[in-house]
């Protein structure tokens, strides 16, 4: 409980969310004096890629101690989800929602943003595939070499698996391989550099229920997660997890989207350790807030909301900020602080 403690004497990060400033944006200015404070997030405008299309969505850099300084990394060929930077923050990777970079049945096409070159990598076909490498859910390992991720399960099947490319080499392979149509292991959030947790309903090879479990990288069951704040039921008796995990290794500490059910199944976030012996809820469900992460010294935690009456609809989001010793939440920044845009998503620091 030591190594708890320290999260309750964190104090109040102060941000200043002053008068806007439209002046900054562009790929020439230099924003932001320190690397280790970026936040990345994908802004939504206004504008349609047709009349009955998407919204043009880009991804951007916003100063964490001064988030109306920005830069916008995309253009609308783009439409970015889910940013997730390596642990030096020198890369961030995030999978293209573009009709143009997604393929069918596996999810979309990966692209790296280097954070001092400005420069944009993709790569080619996945193990012989027909297809750009694409997937979702990607995650860093420790040392930016490489990414864990998954893919949407095929037609007519519930298959999932644990897959990594490596970007030195230029190649992927499967960690784990289903054992049948419905069997899903899909990564969740890297533990340490030789350990990950995954969500798997693989029972032929558990012998357990489907829940959460540490695995090796090299797709080695090593023990379940037996924690009961990570696993609900709905009303209709269906299994509802933990989403969106985000790890502290010198706290131990699972930061999560918690699933509820209300009238609806909505989230809320909450914090707690492997074991579920130390747990903490920071908001209550009236909202669906997903995708939190730890904001610098987890003094803070950044995390998407939407209100509940537009949970389907991209323009309402906005990214939010609470302080881990008093739960007080409010505002990162506001959506007209970024030229155009109505709408910000994905946060991550």
């Amino acid at each position: 409980m030591k190594k708890l403690g320290i999260i309750w004497l964190l104090s109040l990060t102060v941000i200043s969310l002053s008068s806007c400033r439209k002046d900054i944006n562009g790929p020439n200015n230099v924003i932001i004096d320190q690397q280790r404070n970026l936040v990345a997030l994908t802004a939504v405008y206004n504008e349609r890629y047709s009349e009955m299309g998407a919204n043009i969505e880009k991804l951007v850099l916003v100063d964490y101690f001064n988030p109306t300084n920005y830069k916008v990394l995309t253009d609308s060929s783009f439409r970015p989800w889910w940013g997730k930077f390596t642990h030096d923050k020198s890369k961030i990777i995030f999978g293209d929602a573009h009709t143009l970079h997604t393929a069918e049945d596996l999810g979309y096409q990966f692209f790296i943003y280097d954070v001092k070159d400005s420069t944009f990598q993709t790569f080619g076909e996945f193990e012989g595939g027909h297809f750009p490498l694409c997937g979702i859910k990607p995650f860093w390992n420790h040392d930016g070499t490489g990414f864990y991720f998954t893919t949407y399960p095929p037609p007519f099947s519930f298959s999932k698996s644990v897959l990594f490319f490596d970007i030195t080499m230029e190649k992927g392979w499967n960690i784990v391989n289903s054992k049948s149509w419905w069997s899903a292991v899909s990564p969740e959030a890297l533990i340490d550099e030789n350990t990950l947790i995954v969500f798997s309903n693989d029972s032929l090879v558990t012998g357990q229920p489907p829940g959460f479990y540490l695995m090796d990288i090299n797709g080695n069951y090593l023990s379940r997660v037996n924690n009961p704040h990570l696993l609900g039921r709905s009303k209709s008796g269906m299994l509802i997890r933990a989403r969106c995990i985000d790890w502290n290794n010198r706290l131990k500490l699972l930061l999560y989207a918690e699933a509820i059910q209300t009238i609806h199944i909505t989230y809320k976030i909450s914090v707690t350790n492997l074991d579920g012996t130390y747990y903490r809820n920071y908001t209550s469900g009236e909202y669906d807030d997903l995708y939190p992460v730890w904001g610098p010294d987890v003094k803070t935690i950044i995390f998407e909301r939407t209100p509940l009456i537009h949970a389907n609809e991209y323009t309402h989001r906005k990214i939010m900020i609470l302080n881990v010793e008093t739960g007080e939440v409010r505002d990162f920044i506001s959506p007209s602080c970024i030229n155009g845009a109505i709408s910000l998503r994905f946060p991550d620091y």
